[in-house]
């Protein structure tokens, strides 16, 4: 703050106290303060100016404190062989454990649990690999089962599958089940649940499954193991491939589907089959149905009227007729 004066023998500022009668001072006020400076001369006549110096509260932004990142939590896996040498035609139990994982694959088994343990046979030496993520790290651990054939022994090779096909109504949150109710706009999922059976791998896998009328498929819900594919690979163009499944090895695929319009009061049961084939297997089939129905629509029936009426049967056959009736005539078919 700078000031002067002429005249003056004292001066003085509120709040400061004694000045000189010119000069200035270096301000660092908290908070908007009005400055006054009063002088005075020799014969006692006074004078004053004041200032206004304002604080402002939006001229500093502070450097807001760093969010910490959090330390990744690390995954752990770990992997043991009940026997790591076998004889052909022989088998040993592969056990394994995991902290921190979200998702676990095996070798020639895919999805498994955290924890778990399974039964291998393999037909020659074989390197199982098992790995565990969270997201943000992952571990690998593998163990290698030597096979050896100790008495010249022929291992008959025998391949086949088996096929498991359920539906279950997500528009109204129905269990899985072979036979399903639905309504037309209804979305309904398809899952099929293929297993490689044999002591031998199954190879060239492809399943397929055609669409019956009364059903839409809807555009990129096809999931293999969870795993979106595209519409082009799908069930209803030509098959999912896919390829070689080990003994013992299971894939799950799902897909929805929309039920599509019905005339009012009519009835339709819709039976959908899958199918599962390899190059040295047999086709095995399964099937699962819908059963669509519709309401009658108001106002389409008509009661005769007359003083010898039933009244109370014609209120009963209203009441029937306004909640609908829905017959269920699909039946589970397999076909080996």
């Amino acid at each position: 703050m700078f000031w002067s004066s002429a005249g003056a023998s004292t001066a003085f500022i509120q709040g400061w106290g004694p000045v000189p009668t010119s000069g200035q001072l270096n301000l660092s006020p908290f908070v908007t303060t009005n400055y006054k400076i009063i002088v005075t001369n020799q014969n006692n006549v006074s004078s004053f100016d004041e200032v206004l110096v304002t604080v402002r509260n939006d001229c500093y932004t502070p450097t807001p404190t760093p969010t910490p990142t959090p330390t990744p939590t690390q995954v752990d896996v770990s992997v043991s062989v009940s026997s790591s040498n076998i004889c052909l035609g022989s088998s040993t139990i592969l056990s394994w454990n995991s902290q921190n994982a979200v998702s676990v694959t095996l070798t020639d088994f895919g999805s498994v649990g955290s924890n778990g343990s399974v039964v291998v046979s393999p037909a020659q030496t074989r390197t199982y690999f098992i790995t565990a993520n969270n997201g943000n790290s992952s571990d690998t651990e593998s163990r290698t089962v030597v096979v050896t054939n100790c008495n010249n022994t022929v291992i008959s090779e025998i391949s086949d599958l088996s096929l498991s096909k359920t539906v279950r109504n997500i528009t109204t949150g129905s269990l899985e089940s072979e036979l399903v109710s639905a309504q037309p706009g209804n979305i309904v999922e398809f899952i099929l649940r293929i297993r490689s059976t044999g002591n031998f791998e199954a190879r060239d896998v492809r399943v397929i499954d055609s669409l019956p009328q009364g059903l839409t498929y809807i555009s990129g819900t096809t999931l293999v193991d969870g795993r979106v594919i595209s519409d082009s690979d799908g069930l209803n163009n030509g098959g999912i491939f896919l390829g070689t499944l080990p003994s013992g090895r299971s894939v799950e695929i799902k897909f929805r589907v929309a039920v599509r319009d019905l005339a009012p009061g009519s009835q339709l049961s819709v039976i959908n089959v899958g199918s599962v084939s390899g190059s040295n297997v047999s086709t095995k089939q399964d099937s699962a149905s819908v059963s669509v129905s519709t309401g009658i629509v108001a106002g389409a029936l008509t009661i005769k009227t007359g003083a010898s009426i039933d009244w109370l049967n014609a209120a009963m056959l209203i009441v029937a007729v306004g909640m609908g009736f829905t017959l269920i005539v699909a039946k589970k078919r397999r076909i080996w």
